[in-house]
């Protein structure tokens, strides 16, 4: 396997990373580079509740969550995986072969409640937001430069077949949590799966998911856990 010279391959319990060099400051990083695990409460949780579902996982960066879910999801599961940075998406895509992981679909894109193209602000002054990484408002004539890419953004609702059935829903996407979650909601009125939210933009659940019986049921990191039974956390 050819690996690009900008990243430095690790390992942890559960399997093999690409980590890009250029982000290895970033506390993920650090943490898998020195054979820990990055949110290990977070990534239990999903694999706890992964049951005969599909996982969709959106803010992939290099793949920490990949292995780890994985390996636990059901033999007819898919981890459907949403990573828009063009150097984080090729770690992930290098750490899925280094573990064989072929039930995972991994989308060079992000998240929205609309098929479009946006900006994406990768860095600052050169260096590297690896996994903070963030899409911008609407900005017309945007340039694309060492700090800022144009990515493609599309909802889940085009993305994951109505057949699917999806048990979980994480998504790690620095602020960008309320159009992801629009451009799912058909999903999500479909197959009520436990969602994990980085930001939980909550005017937004109230009006649209707590008439589905939705409330936060705990915090797991610093992430809230909404769910539609009594879940115990």
């Amino acid at each position: 396997m050819h690996l690009p010279s900008q990243c430095v391959i690790a390992q942890n319990c559960y399997g093999l990373y690409c980590v890009p060099t250029r982000s290895m400051q970033r506390p993920a990083s650090v943490e898998i580079i020195n054979g820990r695990v990055w949110e290990p409460e977070t990534i239990s949780l999903i694999c706890q509740f992964a049951s005969t579902g599909d996982v969709i996982h959106a803010g992939t960066y290099f793949g920490d969550f990949l292995p780890a879910i994985s390996r636990t999801l059901a033999p007819s599961a898919k981890l459907w995986a949403f990573e828009p940075s063009s150097e984080n998406f090729q770690s992930a895509a290098i750490t899925c072969r280094l573990n064989d992981l072929r039930n995972v679909e991994l989308h060079h894109c992000g998240l929205s409640e609309r098929s479009e193209h946006r900006a994406l602000r990768i860095g600052d002054s050169g260096t590297s937001f690896g996994g903070g990484s963030h899409i911008l408002g609407h900005r017309k004539g945007t340039t694309p430069s060492e700090d800022i890419e144009n990515i493609a953004v599309v909802p889940i609702d085009k993305v994951i077949p109505p057949y699917r059935p999806v048990s979980v829903l994480q998504l790690d996407v620095e602020g960008h949590e309320l159009p992801a979650l629009a451009g799912g909601l058909d999903t999500i009125l479909r197959w009520h799966p436990l969602i994990i939210l980085e930001t939980l933009p909550e005017d937004w659940v109230q009006t649209n998911l707590a008439p589905l019986g939705y409330r936060v049921v705990g915090r797991c990191h610093h992430n809230s856990i909404l769910a539609v039974s009594n879940v115990i956390i």
